[in-house]
Parts: structure tokens; sequence; C-alpha cells
């Protein structure tokens, strides 16, 4: 008997089920909204007649509800015709689809756009997952919804920023950090960066600042911009990001974001701890905010100001 549509095929693993649909009854992709009993005769005889003795198919049907009453998912994601720039490499691919099992009930839908990033440039983009009942209803809710999508580019320097420094402890071994000019300890080590991708300017040209990340694998730490420094390769070059210590399989990094500064200005940093308290310790209830021009909202200072409170 020809069979189409094999999902699963069996491997040595404990799974003894094939899934296949038999080729008689291939409607070559299309639905049926309408039960033919017939034709799931003709299907079901034919099968049978290929099975042994005592072994039966049997074909059921369900009509489905109204289509105003069946819940529908749609997922709005934008028009890329209103995208400036030359950003865009080509359309955005779509992936949707079910777990395709009783048990697991859900349903992926994912956007996967194709563009260009230049350092420090920013991209974001907003969507929506909408549901409602019925297809008209859920594509006229979809189509009401899809100018509020917004998608843009962010050049380095255009976001608002905090100014960051670190200081470094007279060891070597610990570092924290200070916000807008705040003071901490009196250590001479010290590293200025901003909290969103900025352009800096050293006279003759500008250099854009890459994210620095504090990366712990156990008892192990590293300052700087490479997320690959725990990062695992075996003796046959096989690499696994994931596995931060050979030695222990299951181990895995924790990646904090410190802040963005100029690649090498922290070099000293590589090795040291980040300790989130040990600024506050010495500042407390000392608030300086030295640059007008940095991001300092309301809620911002009130945020710190609780912190800092005496």
């Amino acid at each position: 008997m020809d069979v189409v549509n094999v999902n699963h095929w069996a491997y040595d693993t404990g799974n003894y089920d094939i899934y296949f649909a038999p080729r008689v009854g291939d409607l070559g992709g299309a639905f049926i909204s309408n039960y033919n009993a017939t034709f799931a005769e003709e299907v079901s005889q034919f099968v049978n007649s290929k099975l042994s003795a005592n072994a039966e198919i049997l074909i059921s049907w369900k009509n489905g509800l109204p289509d105003d009453q069946n819940q529908c998912l749609a997922l709005v994601h934008g028009d890329e015709a209103n995208v400036q720039g030359d950003y865009m490499l080509r359309n955005a691919g779509l992936n949707y689809g079910g777990a395709r099992s009783y048990i697991r009930r859900f349903m992926v839908l994912n956007e996967f756009p194709s563009i260009k990033l230049d350092p420090g440039v920013t991209y974001g983009k907003n969507e929506f997952v909408i549901s409602n009942f019925g297809l008209d209803n859920i594509k006229r809710t979809s189509q009401g919804w899809t100018p509020s999508v917004v998608q843009d580019f962010n050049l380095a320097g255009d976001l608002p920023f905090t100014g960051i420094n670190i200081f470094l402890s007279n060891d070597g071994t610990t570092f924290g950090v200070a916000i807008n000019g705040a003071l901490c300890r009196n250590e001479q080590e010290v590293c200025q960066g901003y909290s969103t991708p900025q352009l800096i300017s050293n006279g003759t040209e500008s250099i854009n600042t890459t994210p620095h990340f504090q990366i712990s694998c156990g008892q192990e730490t590293y300052f700087g911009p490479n997320l690959d420094h725990f990062t695992s390769v075996d003796a046959t070059g096989v690499v696994r990001p994931y596995i931060c210590d050979s030695s222990m399989p299951t181990l895995r990094v924790i990646v904090k974001l410190i802040g963005y500064f100029v690649d090498g200005s922290c070099a000293a940093f590589e090795s040291a701890t980040y300790d989130e308290n040990y600024c506050i310790e010495e500042r407390e209830g000392q608030i300086f905010l030295k640059n007008e021009s940095m991001s300092t909202s309301q809620e911002r200072m009130e945020r710190w100001q609780a912190i800092f409170a005496p």
C-alpha cells in the first residue's frame, strides 16, 4: 500500500509508532470542508483490504462550529514598506505552526527580519498577537492594529543615555558601578561608559562603544565584550557555547549587561568581579547629576532617591 504524509519514523528510542496516510485518500494538501461519506468509505475499504484479519480502521467525522464561533489567532507584524533607509536586505520570513498533539496545545508565531545592522545600530519592533472569533472578525481586527506596529533603527548616539562609571577596587578583584557622576569609593581606576550605544570622538574619528558584560562560570568571572570568553571547544574543534566548563557539562554561564564602553578601555577590569553593592555602600544618601544632557526622568530620580535616602 502506497502511503504519504509520514510524520514520524520509529527509531530505537522506545517509540514504535509510525503516522501516515494512504495515498488513495490523499487530497494533495487540500482541506475538506464537508464530509464525503462515500469517499471515506472507499478509503477505509481499500486500507482494510490490505490489513490482516481482525484488524480494521474506522474513519469518523465531526462537523466543526460555524466560522464566527471558532477561536482564531493572528500575528500582526506590520508593513516593511514603511521602513526608512536601506536596512532591509529582503522581506522578512514568517514561521508558524502548532504542536500537532492533543496533549500539547499551543501555536508558534515567529517573524525573522532580514536586516543589516552596523555596529552601534539598534533595531526594535513591536508586534501584536490578536485573538478573536471567526476569520472575518480576526481579519478586520488585525487590519485595525496594523498601523500601530512600529519598527525603527537608532544609530549610535541617537538614544538618550545615562553615564556609567565603573570603579575598580585597590586589590583589582572587585568593581562597582555609579551612574550620572555619583560618588563611589576613592579608587583611582575608573572606566567611563554609557547605558546605550554611543559614538565617542577622539578628535580625528568617531568610535562606537560596544556592550560589555559581566560573565560568570561557577566561581570564575570575566568582564568585557567577548560573549564567548568561556565557550567550550573540544579536541575536534566542536564549539559548544552553552558549556562554559568542560569538566562540568551542566554548568551554565550567567550574563549581565553592565553598559557600553569603548573597546579596550576597561582592560584592567577584565578579571574583576562585579559587586552591585560596591558603590552603594559608600555613597548612601548622595546623588550627583553632573551632565544635564543625560537622561534623568522624574521616575528615575524618584527610584534612586528611594534607594539612597538617608
